[in-house]
C-alpha cells in the first residue's frame, strides 16, 4: 500500500479506534520512516484540516499532511514523531491512544506492597483476597489494624512510594538517553567504516590508472621506434629507385596533379549542387512547418472563441435568470429586505465579490461589482433578508479578506459570475478567504466601506 503517493508501507506497527501507527519506506530517498495516520470524526474534517494547514509550517523534522479523510505524520525515527505528535495534540489534533507513544504506567516493586487505594493498609496477599472476595474497602481509608504505626510512619509510606516512582522514571530516561547515544556511537563507527572503505577502493583505482598509463607510454616509445625503423628503410627504398624513374615519374606526376585537379573541381560542383537543394528543401520544410503552425494557431484561437463565447452565453443567461427572480420576489416585499452599498475611499480601482442569502433563501456568490477611485455603488440585485454577508475584494495594491475564525472559503472566477450550486464556470478557478460582516436586522440600504487602511 502507499500513501500519499510517496510512502510505502511495511507494515502495521498497532494503534486505536482512529488511530494506525505503520512502518514505511520514503520512495523519494529510500530511508524508514514512522508513519502515524488519525483519521477525525467526520464533522470534524474541515476543522482539522484548517488547525493543520495554521501549523503545519511549525513542525521541525517532520512532515504532515491530509489524504481523503485521514490526516498524517511522517518523521524519521519514532523520537521526532513523540515530539510532534505531542505539538499537535496541544492543538487538539491526532487525539485518542497511540500506542507506543503515550506514556506507560511504571510499576515499582517493594519489599512491602503498598495498596494504593488505601496507603494506610498493606495489601493482602492473594489467599486473603479470595477469602475476602465478598468485602471490599476500595476508596476508603481505613486506620491500620495493628494500632501500631504512628501518624507520622503513615505520611511516611506515601512520601516512599512516590520517590522509588521518580527514581524509578530517572532510571528509564538515563537508560533511554544511552540508547540514543549508543545508537549515535554506532552510526558514527559504521560511517567511518564507509568511509576507509571507500578510501581503500580509491587508492586501488588509482593505483590501477597510474599502472595502465605506464604501460600505454611503453607501447607509444615501441611503436615509435618501429615506425622509425620502417621510414629508414623506405627511404633508403625510394632513393635507390628516384635515379631510374625520375623522368617517368616527373611525367606520371604531372598527369596526376591534372587528373586531380579535374575530380576536385567535379566533386566540388557536386557538393554545392547537392547543399543548395538540401538548403532549398530545408527553406521548405521550414515554410510548410510555419503555414501549419498559422493554421494550428487559428485553430485553436478559433475554438478558444466559441469556448469563450459559450461561457459567456451561459454566464450571461445565469445572470439573467438570478436577476429576474431577485426583482420578482423583491416587487412582493416591498422594502423589506437588505441593499448593499459598497464605499471605495482609495485611489486605483477594486473589484468585490459578495455572498448573501438570496430572497429565495439560496446561498450566492457574485461578482465583480468594480468601483473606480472614491466610487460608491448600490450592489443589485444582492438582496437579502438575511443580515448576514460575507464579502471579498481586491486591487492593485491590496487585498481585503477574512482572517479570523467567521471567514469562509469562496471559490471565484477572474469573469463576471453568479455561483449558486454545482462546479463554478470561468476562468482562473480559485478560493479565497471571505471576511464575515453583520448588518443591523433593519431592513433597508446598508452601506459596506473599503477603507485604504484594510
Amino acid at each position: 500500500m502507499r500513501i500519499y503517493g510517496r510512502f510505502e508501507v511495511k507494515r502495521e506497527v498497532g494503534g486505536s479506534p482512529n488511530n494506525l501507527e505503520y512502518e514505511a519506506t520514503d520512495m523519494l530517498d529510500g530511508s524508514a520512516v514512522t508513519l502515524l495516520e488519525w483519521t477525525p470524526e467526520p464533522g470534524a474534517l474541515a476543522a482539522a484540516l484548517t488547525q493543520l494547514g495554521e501549523i503545519g509550517d511549525g513542525l521541525t523534522g517532520v512532515e504532515a499532511f491530509s489524504q481523503g479523510t485521514s490526516l498524517y505524520l511522517a518523521a524519521v525515527g519514532v523520537t521526532a514523531a513523540a515530539v510532534a505528535l505531542r505539538q499537535l495534540r496541544s492543538s487538539g489534533l491526532f487525539l485518542a491512544r497511540w500506542p507506543g507513544f503515550d506514556a506507560p504506567e511504571v510499576t515499582i516493586p517493594l519489599s512491602t506492597p503498598i495498596n494504593l487505594a488505601n496507603p494506610y493498609r498493606p495489601s493482602t496477599p492473594a489467599g486473603e483476597q479470595a477469602a475476602n472476595s465478598g468485602q471490599s474497602n476500595w476508596g476508603q481509608a481505613q486506620p491500620p489494624a495493628d494500632g501500631g504505626r504512628t501518624a507520622a510512619g503513615r505520611k511516611r509510606s506515601p512520601m516512599l512510594m512516590w520517590a522509588l516512582i521518580a527514581a524509578a522514571l530517572i532510571a528509564v530516561l538515563l537508560g533511554a538517553a544511552a540508547w540514543v547515544e549508543n545508537q549515535a556511537e554506532e552510526r558514527q563507527r559504521a560511517q567511518a567504516a564507509k568511509e576507509l572503505e571507500l578510501q581503500d577502493r580509491l587508492k586501488r583505482a588509482e593505483a590501477q590508472r597510474h599502472s595502465e598509463e605506464v604501460q600505454a607510454e611503453q607501447a607509444k616509445k615501441d611503436a615509435k621506434a618501429l615506425a622509425d625503423r620502417l621510414s629508414q628503410t623506405e627511404t633508403q627504398r625510394q632513393r635507390e629507385q628516384a635515379e631510374a624513374e625520375a623522368a617517368k615519374k616527373e611525367a606520371a606526376e604531372r598527369q596526376q596533379a591534372a587528373e586531380d585537379r579535374l575530380r576536385q573541381t567535379a566533386a566540388q560542383r557536386q557538393r554545392d549542387a547537392e547543399q543548395a537543394q538540401k538548403e532549398k528543401e530545408e527553406q521548405q520544410k521550414e515554410l510548410d512547418e510555419a503555414r501549419q503552425h498559422e493554421k494550428n494557431l487559428a485553430e485553436q484561437k478559433r475554438q478558444s472563441d466559441v469556448a469563450r463565447k459559450d461561457l459567456e452565453d451561459r454566464l450571461r443567461g445565469t445572470k439573467t435568470s438570478f436577476d429576474e427572480r431577485q426583482n420578482a420576489i423583491a416587487a412582493t416585499l416591498s422594502t423589506q429586505y437588505h441593499r448593499i452599498r459598497l464605499i471605495y475611499s482609495c485611489p486605483g480601482e477594486i473589484n468585490v465579490a459578495i455572498h448573501f442569502q438570496g430572497l429565495d433563501q439560496n446561498w450566492v456568490t457574485e461578482g465583480w461589482w468594480r468601483l473606480g477611485p472614491y466610487q460608491q455603488k448600490v450592489a443589485d440585485p444582492a438582496y437579502s433578508q438575511n443580515s448576514i454577508y460575507y464579502f471579498y475584494a481586491k486591487s492593485p495594491e491590496r487585498i481585503w479578506q477574512g482572517h479570523d475564525s467567521n471567514a469562509i472559503n469562496l471559490e471565484v472566477v477572474e469573469n463576471p459570475f453568479v455561483h449558486i450550486t454545482g462546479a463554478i464556470q470561468g476562468i482562473n478557478r480559485r478560493v479565497v478567504k471571505a471576511f464575515r460582516q453583520e448588518f443591523p436586522n433593519t431592513y433597508g440600504e446598508q452601506t459596506m466601506q473599503f477603507p485604504c487602511s484594510k
